[in-house]
């Protein structure tokens, strides 16, 4: 009896290695940013910058930006995080929950996953919304602005960021209520992006990202939720991109398995994770910038 006990022990611990439930067991907790304690190998800056989505001053800035340990200067790349409801740009990058000012809020730990992804472009956070139920994309919506805020960024940072000319690769990702300037900046930013990641955060704006795919090929994910209000309209543009590209581009998993390297190569990918609606940027961010185009 004893031994048919561990044998059914040892299988369910095999299957929880495989199961995405378990993919932030054992993260550790406290108040830490992550630079106290040395965990980050990079830096990070703020600024005011006279485009953006909101306006910056010194104790307000509008872009919050980390530059990762290993950033070369003379093949730039970029990666930019639109935040959601009741956040700000300086928490999400923060390995535990911090305020903007007033209550508690969700952070990330975006700087963290991408040291430990082992890839080294600049990742930028723009402020939108400050710690409100807001997705309202400000200034971002205006055509154009998206590529200013960017050129901006590069001229404040000098030689430190290299020429925005250069940049090889550029990627926006965006969770819960960012998805407005998401749409806003592929469709009217001004600058090309390579890929494109929706982080529960496909609540509208189909129209936008529907066109983001079809023009490609740049590679597109959506991670949803079950009761994150982003399940229909997540399988409904699954069923319209079968119309769009040859079906082996396209990854449509909806069980409770962890993707592979391989599942996340496909061209389209959409997932339906069991994660809670924050825990799906503190897991699947990282796993995205170490599969993605960026060097």
């Amino acid at each position: 009896m004893h031994r048919v006990l561990l044998v059914l022990a040892l299988a369910a611990c095999a299957d929880d290695s495989d199961d995405e439930a378990h993919v932030l067991d054992g993260q550790s907790s406290g108040n830490s940013d992550g630079k106290a304690d040395g965990t980050l190998r990079g830096e990070t800056l703020r600024f005011a910058l006279d485009h953006g989505a909101v306006m910056g001053t010194s104790d307000r800035p509008n872009a919050v930006v980390y530059v990762p340990d290993g950033y070369d200067a003379s093949h730039p790349e970029v990666v930019v995080f639109l935040h959601g409801f009741y956040n700000c740009a300086a928490n999400v990058l923060r390995g535990a929950n911090g305020t903007c000012g007033g209550a508690v809020r969700n952070a990330y730990n975006l700087a963290g996953q991408l040291d430990a992804a082992g890839k080294h472009p600049l990742l930028v956070v723009p402020e939108l919304a400050y710690d409100r139920a807001s997705s309202d994309p400000g200034e971002l919506a205006t055509p154009g602005v998206f590529a200013a805020m960017v050129d901006d960024l590069f001229a404040a940072m000098g030689d430190r960021a290299g020429s925005v000319g250069d940049v090889a690769h550029l990627v926006i990702a965006s969770h819960s209520g960012g998805y407005r300037a998401a749409a806003a900046i592929v469709t009217t930013g001004g600058k090309r992006v390579d890929e494109l990641w929706l982080l529960d955060s496909l609540y509208g704006e189909t129209d936008a990202f529907d066109s983001f795919v079809q023009a490609g090929p740049a590679r597109f994910a959506d991670v949803y939720t079950v009761y994150g209000g982003t399940l229909a309209a997540s399988q409904a543009m699954i069923e319209r991109a079968h119309d769009w590209v040859d079906a082996s581009q396209i990854l449509d998993d909806r069980g409770k398995r962890i993707l592979s390297d391989a599942d996340f190569a496909h061209e389209l990918v959409w997932k339906l994770s069991g994660l809670s609606h924050d825990d799906v940027p503190r897991y699947y961010f990282g796993r995205l910038v170490a599969t993605s185009v960026l060097d």
